[in-house]
């Protein structure tokens, strides 16, 4: 950055940078959102055949239970001498089971999301390191004592606050 910027341009800049990385952040939020709905849509996809198979089988078994019933009821009529029409008992019910594959469907569909955010977190923090290092170059510009300048070689970074082995194990530990 040249040092002839004035004041007034640095706190231009700097609302500029701000506004440009709300943006950026918004995008990120927005994306987000697109390709949850990818991952609900995909792994739809993936398990449609299963689908297809489980409402087959479910109308099938509500017919055979249907049928059941109707001949149920006939034959109590029948033994009463009663006409064949009228109300129908509801004599044997279906209970549908649970899907064996629920656990595979919720399996990958975790495993989507869970990159997702990964994703998302890495991309929020790259935002937040590049808009950081936007102002801290604008604010470098406008400092002119060395003492100033001094302070702020002074400021730690994350590397020097926790190695990156002791970082690892952190994650890791966030991880699990």
């Amino acid at each position: 950055m040249s040092d002839n910027m004035t004041k007034t341009e640095r706190a231009e800049l700097k609302s500029v940078v701000r506004q440009q990385f709300k943006v950026l952040r918004s995008e990120v939020e927005q994306r987000e959102a697109e390709v949850a709905i990818e991952i609900t849509e995909n792994v739809a996809s993936d398990f449609a055949e299963s689908d297809k198979r489980w409402e087959d089988a479910k109308f099938l078994a509500q017919e055979a239970t249907n049928e059941c019933n109707r001949k149920v009821n006939d034959l109590f009529r029948e033994a009463a001498g009663q006409p064949k029409e009228g109300y129908e008992y509801v004599l044997v019910q279906m209970q549908i089971p649970a899907r064996s594959d629920a656990a595979d469907r919720h399996k990958a569909q975790a495993e989507c999301r869970a990159t997702l955010n990964a994703n998302v977190k890495a991309a929020r923090l790259r935002l937040d390191r590049e808009e950081a290092d936007l102002l801290k170059r604008l604010a470098i510009g406008a400092l002119s004592s060395g003492d100033a300048r001094s302070f702020l070689e002074v400021i730690p970074t994350v590397g020097e606050l926790v190695p990156a082995a002791r970082l690892a194990q952190m994650i890791e530990g966030t991880a699990s």
